[in-house]
């Protein structure tokens, strides 16, 4: 896989679940322990906000199994113009298993 820059790694660094910590192992374990519970740690996205994109709002159950990756971004902040080439190739690739959700963070209200 290319090499990722500093941002898509901290992107990535943010939706990493907290066993990720632990061994590899460990992470296995932990992934199986959770699935055996059937809990899901993670709420539920808010409704109300405005999609781009997509024909209809998502929701957890709409993104079971898949790879969920938060990207928050600018609007014309360069840093994260730099980072979409490199989505754009991991969406592409695990166009499967993966969904990259961006998140918009103004920088100012209104």
């Amino acid at each position: 896989m290319a090499r990722l820059s500093r941002g898509s790694a901290l992107v990535l660094l943010l939706v990493l679940p907290a066993c990720a910590q632990r061994s590899p192992a460990g992470v296995q374990e932990a992934a199986m322990d959770r699935e055996a519970q059937g809990t899901v740690r993670a709420p539920e996205l808010p409704a109300g906000f405005d999609w781009l994109n997509t024909d209809h709002p998502l929701t957890l159950a709409s993104l079971r199994g898949k790879v969920v990756l938060l990207d928050f971004w600018t609007y014309c902040c360069i840093n994260c113009m730099h980072v979409l080439p490199e989505l754009k190739q991991l969406e592409h690739q695990y166009q499967d298993e993966l969904v990259i959700i961006g998140v918009h963070s103004a920088k100012f209200a209104g």
